[in-house]
């Protein structure tokens, strides 16, 4: 355990990847961090303050909350109409093709051409213009013993970052925390590009060796942390695992359905949340709707995935589109606010969730706070989220994930299982994660970050 002495007098959390995301909507990591930043934020902390690491000026950088606030937690407009959710298109306007084929030419360069032209790619998209450069740099934050860094994920995005944190550690003496979400990229690199192993490992290792405390989402990613520093020669640093909140609360639904010409939303429908990757395994999914329309299922209803184009997705995408007996039967929809996805969760008949690995698994709970009878997966992270309370099956078994979704097709089971669901689980909110957060700090830092009592939490609530 990290030393009490001397006080933590500051709390620094790391805005860095925030201030990268260019959407209003993000998924995963992003996502995540928006929601803890926002619950702590509007607790009113007066020793909490921003900052971003800058790897030009090896330092960080104070920021104005302000900026963050501006970009993530400003209320949206009141819409005059319903939102129009778009279809992927199947032809795309001549540039985007165009750059649709340089990337695909590029993804098929050998490393050692793919790696420097990666790097100056990224140079020409975020070199300072002349202004920028003219004007006089930022101070950088003169940080010390009594200053905790509290990084809340995607320091890999960064170029060199975890190395430059291992200096600035070991000449300024500030402490620091990481939000671990999962290894996989070390773990099972089929399901990433080439350039994605190496990148992880390099920001991984160091990071590992400088940090003072680990905070794990699943007790899953603390076993694959541990292991990854015993195969390593690593100590294992203090870890200990908080549980994420439901993303999407299970608030009242606008009265109109998401506008789309992906599928008629008065008809019935299974709900898939995911960004379409490989490792969500939407593969199994296709073979299994597949299936189920060539024995011509009764009543087989369309499957509406909700997520944008991720990693090695070309495939899937081009047979999902192109199947005749799929093409009319599944439904992809690349972006939706969280208006939408309450409606289309609070109406779905069940959900679906067969990814491979996770590490934590977040729309599995999200369906159960809503109520929703969920199949997924029953490796790694999966089995944490609600034992009991979602049907199971190994990601690879075809016939073991159609013979879950057959009978969830049943009015009665489906019944069962939702009242099942309202008695037993319980909604987490982001304001006990980042409780939860808070007391881990506490206990290892003397920080005092005071979180109100938590009230009772309500459980969820069916549609």
């Amino acid at each position: 355990m990290a030393r009490r002495t001397p006080p933590i007098s500051t709390v620094w959390l790391d805005v860095s990847l925030l201030l990268q995301v260019n959407t209003k909507q993000p998924t995963g990591i992003p996502r995540t961090t928006i929601c803890l930043f926002r619950s702590w934020w509007e607790t009113g902390y007066t020793n909490l303050r921003l900052c971003r690491l800058d790897p030009g000026l090896e330092g960080y950088l104070e920021v104005d909350p302000k900026e963050v606030l501006a970009r993530f937690c400003t209320p949206e407009p009141e819409p005059q109409q319903p939102p129009l959710v778009v279809p992927l298109p199947e032809k795309l306007p001549p540039l985007k093709r165009m750059k649709q084929l340089v990337r695909r030419v590029a993804r098929r360069l050998p490393t050692p051409i793919k790696t420097p032209l990666r790097r100056l790619v990224h140079y020409v998209r975020h070199r300072p213009s002349a202004k920028t450069e003219a004007a006089t740099p930022p101070p950088i934050l003169s940080l010390g013993p009594s200053d905790l860094v509290v990084t809340l994920g995607g320091g890999w995005i960064q170029k060199n970052s975890a190395e430059i944190c291992e200096r600035m550690k070991q000449a300024m003496g500030f402490r620091s925390v990481h939000l671990i979400y999962d290894m996989i990229p070390l773990k099972h690199p089929q399901f990433f590009p080439e350039f994605m192993y190496p990148e992880f490992d390099r920001w991984m290792v160091p990071t590992i060796r400088y940090m003072d405390l680990a905070l794990a989402i699943s007790e899953h990613t603390k076993r694959d942390l541990a292991e990854f520093c015993q195969q390593r020669g690593l100590p294992v640093p203090p870890t200990e695992v908080i549980r994420l909140g439901e993303g999407i609360s299970p608030d009242p639904a606008p009265d109109y359905p998401p506008v789309t010409e992906a599928f008629d939303p008065n008809e019935p429908f299974v709900l898939c949340v995911g960004t379409l990757e490989v490792r969500k395994n939407h593969q199994l999914l296709y073979h299994a709707w597949r299936r189920l329309a060539e024995r011509k299922t009764p009543n087989l209803p369309r499957l509406v995935v909700i997520g944008s184009k991720g990693w090695l997705a070309d495939d899937i995408l081009h047979m999902i589109r192109h199947d005749p007996l799929t093409c009319e039967r599944i439904s992809i929809i690349p972006h939706c606010d969280d208006a939408q996805l309450r409606w289309l969760f609070q109406r779905c008949l069940f959900t679906v969730y067969p990814s491979h690995y996770e590490g934590w698994g977040l729309p599995i709970a999200e369906s159960l706070a809503f109520g929703k009878h969920c199949i997924c997966s029953n490796t790694s992270s999966m089995p944490e989220i609600a034992p009991g309370l979602v049907d199971m099956h190994d990601p690879c078994d075809l016939l073991g994930c159609m013979e879950l979704i057959q009978r969830a097709l049943d009015p009665e089971y489906r019944a069962s299982r939702e009242a099942e669901i309202r008695r037993k689980f319980v909604h987490t909110p982001w304001t006990e994660t980042a409780r939860q957060f808070a007391a881990c700090l506490d206990r290892h830092f003397g920080t005092t970050l005071r979180l109100p009592e938590p009230a009772s939490l309500p459980l969820a609530r069916s549609a």
